[in-house]
């Protein structure tokens, strides 16, 4: 089934669709851009540093041991280089280079998102989102899930999909196909108005008024004064 219903009702955004195994592949790709440029890439940011200096000094070593490799010759002997064994010392750097090189290349060209797409019938379901002033629900024929736009931490937009992020590592997807223009309109005025960027800072709480405080006592009146006669 792959047709899909965009309506309003009152001001509510009422959208059904049907994901597709190249939504996750592309919601992934996005969100693996976005941890690493973005705050929560620090740590992946933090790795990649470490492995390139571990990856340097490797490098060094190797360099310094393929120079020394031989022991002193002669001075009229020319020194010579074993081939096959400079080789067989560069196996296993090979190997850890294609490894890694193998992992990346799988999550980019959306091997990881096939397996989870046939691994997981809930993406195979006809969805429905409903989203007003108060809310975002997303539902099927087997779950509902509604939410207020206070637990949805950011939004983003890619070619085709918009991305509702839960925290870091948590979204949902909604294809932008299943909307009109004028829905694509106000759906995105409500990510806009509903979902504010984070901050660093303390939430700046209001202050609750205090009662006022009471008037203090009088002082005691003075007596009258007394006449006294002669």
């Amino acid at each position: 089934m792959s047709s899909w219903n965009t309506s309003f009702a009152g001001d509510d955004v009422i959208v059904e669709f049907d994901y597709r195994a190249e939504d996750l592949k592309e919601a992934q790709r996005a969100h693996l851009k976005s941890l690493m440029l973005g705050r929560a890439g620090g740590r992946l940011k933090i790795a990649r540093g470490i492995f390139g200096w571990v990856l340097f000094v490797a490098l060094m070593v190797m360099l310094f041991i393929f120079l020394n490799r031989n022991s002193p010759k002669p001075a009229t002997t020319q020194p010579t280089i074993d081939v096959s064994e400079t080789l067989l010392d560069l196996v296993p750097w090979l190997l850890i280079f294609f490894f890694i090189w193998f992992v990346i290349f799988r999550i980019l060209r959306g091997g990881v998102s096939k397996r989870q797409w046939n691994s997981t019938p809930a993406f195979q379901l006809h969805k429905r989102l409903v989203a007003d002033d108060d809310h975002v629900a997303i539902d099927d024929v087997e779950t509902s899930l509604t939410m207020k736009w206070s637990a949805i931490k950011k939004f983003s937009e890619t070619a085709n999909l918009f991305l509702l992020f839960i925290g870091d590592y948590n979204y949902y997807i909604v294809p932008r196909r299943a909307f009109t223009p004028l829905t694509e309109v106000e759906f995105r005025r409500l990510l806009a108005q509903k979902i504010q960027p984070q901050t660093k800072a303390f939430p700046v709480l209001q202050a609750t008024p205090l009662p006022p405080l009471p008037m203090p006592p009088l002082p005691p009146a003075a007596p009258p004064p007394q006449n006294s006669r002669p």
